[in-house]
């Protein structure tokens, strides 16, 4: 499966119905740079505490992990469509309750918000996933994973800078402004799509049918040994990625004491790293199977991440955050792809919330343990550490995920759908 710049532009042009679903991810996904960043330094601001940093990210990981799972089974219920809709509807309005903070006692209400929005968008995303095949060719597939990861790329560029020099000049406030304008906006791009209808269940909404699909859904994720490996290796990946979160701000502040104009270009230097990784993840698909490709970029990324704990400058730092973005793209296009190659569009929603339901509970853990060793053994051994939990993810991957058509040779990974109960 090849998948070139060019391509990307053929199924842009082609695709309208997907076309809508990238520009509007474009949107939303600046907004998201403008609350994550106007929200951690905020928080960073009021509080200088990695606790409360750490209880920050913790409020927006949990609804993950909490509703994660019947999030996937009312995804595969209604229509997707819709949900997206009201997702960015819903977290357009709530975001605008930021505005009240403008104290420490008040950091709550942050909290609050960060949990609501984060709970909406637990069932955009599995909606999203689940769209996706419907919206463009099977040989297409990779590009359009690829094109949403350049949404986020774009997003970056473009917004975080942006949202640095706002928060800087203008204030956190008007930020928030300008993230719920981007939800609202994304939300008429959608409106504005066509998915096809998919088979939706005629069963009952009753506790004991809602209960059968979600042991259908996870039934699958067993059944198929590529499923299981991506979850456990994404799964490792988030014990890293989870405490970096946590204290980036921090980081950045004591370490080089760069402000919110540092951290917007620094976000946006990560950026061009991701830019370069969209526009060759076909080229380097060519060379290699996407399981490998997965593999080496994790492995990529943890090693990228260690060198940031050690760097000795602010310049060191942007040079690696560049390999940082670099790695992203190929993890997360050929991570989407496999899973959904594998998955019957009736069971997407389940299977991609499972997924990110078991890859939150180590975000969380990882969240927690770093709000508290940020302050024990220093950030740097920290960032270095999880670093090399990483690099072990991509060590794990290489050993044991099996390309499709490799597995179903064998007899081991492609499967049909189980048998409705």
């Amino acid at each position: 499966m090849v998948v070139t710049q060019g391509n990307f532009l053929t199924i842009l042009r082609k695709r309208r119905d997907f076309r809508l679903l990238w520009l509007g991810q474009i949107i939303a996904r600046l907004g998201d740079n403008f609350y994550w960043l106007a929200l951690l330094i905020t928080v960073n601001e009021l509080t200088s505490s990695t606790l409360a940093m750490g209880f920050t990210t913790i409020s927006l990981a949990l609804p993950q992990l909490l509703l994660g799972l019947p999030a996937g089974v009312l995804v595969d219920r209604f229509d997707r469509r819709k949900v997206m809709i009201a997702s960015d509807v819903l977290r357009g309005g709530l975001v605008l309750f930021c505005l009240l903070v403008g104290s420490r006692e008040q950091v709550w209400i942050f909290y609050l918000v960060g949990f609501l929005m984060s709970a909406i968008s637990v069932f955009f995303f599995p909606a999203r996933q689940a769209v996706t095949p419907s919206l463009v060719a099977e040989e297409e597939l990779l590009g359009a994973n690829a094109l949403l990861e350049t949404s986020r790329t774009l997003a970056i560029l473009m917004g975080a800078a942006a949202a640095g020099f706002v928060i800087a000049y203008a204030g956190a406030k008007v930020a928030f402004i300008l993230v719920s304008m981007s939800f609202l906006l994304s939300a008429i791009f959608l409106w504005a799509m066509h998915v096809p209808q998919t088979v939706q269940s005629t069963r009952s909404a009753s506790l004991a049918n809602l209960w059968a699909e979600l042991r259908q859904g996870l039934g699958f994720v067993r059944s198929s040994r590529l499923l299981t490996g991506i979850m456990i290796v994404m799964t490792v990946v988030m014990l890293g990625i989870g405490a970096i979160n946590v204290l980036w701000v921090p980081f950045m502040d004591r370490l080089f004491d760069i402000g919110p104009e540092g951290l917007g270009i620094a976000d946006s230097l990560q950026g061009l790293g991701m830019l370069l990784g969209s526009i060759t993840v076909g080229n380097l698909t060519s060379r290699f199977r996407l399981t490998r490709l997965l593999s080496g970029s994790l492995a990529l990324l943890g090693l990228a991440a260690a060198a940031i704990g050690l760097a000795p400058t602010f310049i060191a730092v942007l040079v690696l955050l560049i390999f940082v973005g670099l790695s992203l793209p190929p993890i997360n296009a050929a991570a989407s792809t496999l899973v959904q190659t594998v998955t019957p569009d009736d069971l997407m929603g389940r299977v991609n919330s499972a997924s990110g339901t078991v890859q939150s509970v180590a975000n969380l853990l990882s969240m927690a343990l770093a709000a508290t060793l940020g302050d024990l053994v220093g950030v740097r051994t920290v960032f270095v550490a999880c670093g090399l939990i990483m690099v072990l993810a991509g060590g794990l991957g290489w050993v044991m995920l099996w390309e499709p058509d490799e597995a179903a040779a064998i007899g081991m990974a492609v499967v049909t759908s189980p048998a409705s109960e």
